[in-house]
């Protein structure tokens, strides 16, 4: 009976002994894995900002095309349209402050 007793005793202290060690992984991994999930929104936020950088680009782009398909004189369109796109840069500059 005492040797039923100590066995049972011992299984527990091994099964506590295991779920001690899981739990201390699992932690670990929780850990590991709240560190990434941040790394993967800095991410996601970063490429917003690259995103609308580019469209921003892309729309400037088109109304230059536009603009010179319509006036014709070039050289003009692109000064006028390089000084829209400073001004936008200076104004996207001090949102990102």
């Amino acid at each position: 009976m005492a040797n039923f007793k100590d066995e049972l005793i011992n299984n527990l202290s091994d099964n506590i002994a295991k779920l001690t060690e899981l739990y201390q992984l699992a932690k670990e991994n929780n850990k590991m894995l709240k560190i990434e999930n941040s790394d993967l929104q800095k991410l996601i936020i970063n490429k917003g900002r690259e995103y609308n950088e580019l469209d921003s680009r892309f729309n400037t782009l088109k109304l230059t095309k536009a603009l010179i398909h319509h006036e014709g004189d070039s050289d003009q369109v692109k000064y006028k349209v390089n000084n829209l796109v400073r001004e936008i840069d200076k104004c996207i500059a001090l949102l990102n402050r």
